[in-house]
């Protein structure tokens, strides 16, 4: 199997729960080459195959996608970067699917490909929390994020592979989350619905025994009722913590 994105939250998060399972998965990592990532994946290195490149280069992950039976595709440029490197976002999360993707096709039409997208893709849902994946796509004014992972969206849904796709919540629990200006975009009375990122690898790591009742689907991905909260108690708990 093929996993991209190892060195975010969710990704080494799914790394290691399936070098858990080196028995059964036989992993290869695609990542860009950075003294972070060489560190994190320097206690793996015995137990799977790394390939470093560029995602946004066509020809870099080529040979990352040679005989792959089941991918899980992270890589991505997330908010605040996102918002603020619009272009770079495009680059990454739209393009870099599109070269994933095709390379895919070319050498491991068989594939099956999970992707992670995300419920930023529906826009403002202060009105209406409860979201379906039928809903409307409609993203709020200059989330660049989610156009790139609608974009990418389409490419999957319109591709020659097998897929589903996760649209994430939430992701909270990795304990190196920092304050940016981001969190002045949620109003206040937002409810949120955390994930873990453990569950979230779990999700993606059991998607690998699942493919057929998965494929060609759409899922949001979600923590469940006990993981509900409004943001501004969500900020006024985590204030607290902090002696604020």
């Amino acid at each position: 199997m093929l996993l991209t994105g190892a060195s975010g939250n969710i990704g080494y998060e799914t790394l290691k729960q399936l070098v858990i399972q080196k028995d059964k998965f036989d992993v290869t990592v695609f990542e860009l080459k950075t003294p972070r990532s060489m560190k994190l994946f320097a206690p793996f290195e015995n137990d799977i195959t790394i390939v470093y490149g560029d995602i946004t280069n066509a020809e870099s992950i080529r040979e990352a996608c040679r005989e792959k039976d089941y991918v899980v595709h992270l890589a991505a440029l997330i908010p605040p970067k996102a918002d603020e490197l619009p272009e770079l976002a495009r680059k990454i999360n739209t393009e870099g699917t599109r070269n994933l993707v095709q390379n895919l096709e070319m050498y491991s039409p068989d594939a099956f490909l999970a992707y992670s997208s995300s419920v930023s893709v529906y826009g403002d849902r202060v009105k209406t929390p409860f979201i379906r994946t039928t809903d409307p796509l409609n993203p709020s004014p200059g989330d660049y994020y989610a156009l790139t992972k609608i974009a990418a969206e389409e490419i999957i849904k319109n591709s020659k592979l097998n897929w589903t796709i996760f649209r994430l919540s939430a992701i909270m629990g990795a304990g190196n989350h920092k304050m940016t200006g981001l969190m002045f975009h949620m109003p206040l009375d937002t409810p949120v619905e955390i994930t873990t990122p453990e569950d979230t690898a779990r999700a993606f790591v059991n998607a690998a025994d699942k493919k057929n009742e998965l494929n060609h689907k759409i899922f949001n991905l979600d923590g469940g009722e006990k993981n509900r909260i409004l943001y501004c108690d969500m900020l006024a708990e985590n204030f607290k913590i902090f002696g604020l």
